[in-house]
């Protein structure tokens, strides 16, 4: 900045407030986000906090501008980087939701994917036996001839 005068630069300040962050996104930190702490000044002349340093902590994203326009809550880098985090987010739990590929070839699937689906297919199939003997069992005991061809067959 060359040839600007303090007054103009205060009064260019005036039209800014501090951007907010992305403390609401900021559930999985990753290498795009960074803690920034500011000095809280005025409750250092209130007294209302016990601290030594009152201070108020941030997560901002590595271009963010700590500046932002007064109708904006956070400056356009942050906002960007909310919309990233909201992107993955979603992306994330459709993932989960999805089930897994049936034409993913044995050779490149987890084999503890594999050892899991195996043993809840047993365990599925344990119970369908189960059943099917509990209804056999209750055939039996019942004895009830509906019509002689179809008890032949």
């Amino acid at each position: 900045m060359r040839n600007v005068t303090v007054s103009s630069l205060v009064k260019d300040l005036e039209n800014y407030k501090v951007c907010a962050g992305v403390q609401d996104a900021a559930t999985e930190l990753t290498s795009k986000l960074y803690h920034h702490v500011v000095l809280i000044e005025d409750s250092l002349e209130d007294g209302e906090d016990n601290q030594q340093f009152p201070n108020k902590g941030y997560w901002r994203s590595k271009g963010c501008w700590l500046a932002c326009n007064q109708d904006a809550s956070v400056c356009n880098s942050c906002s960007e980087f909310l919309v990233y985090a909201g992107n993955a987010m979603k992306a994330k739990e459709s993932r989960q939701l999805k089930p897994a590929h049936a034409n993913t070839p044995v050779s490149k699937t987890n084999p503890v994917r594999l050892k899991l689906t195996l043993h809840a297919q047993r365990l599925r199939c344990a119970e369908l036996e189960k059943e099917l003997n509990e209804m056999r069992e209750e055939l039996r005991k019942s004895n009830i001839e509906v019509d002689h061809e179809l008890s032949r067959t």
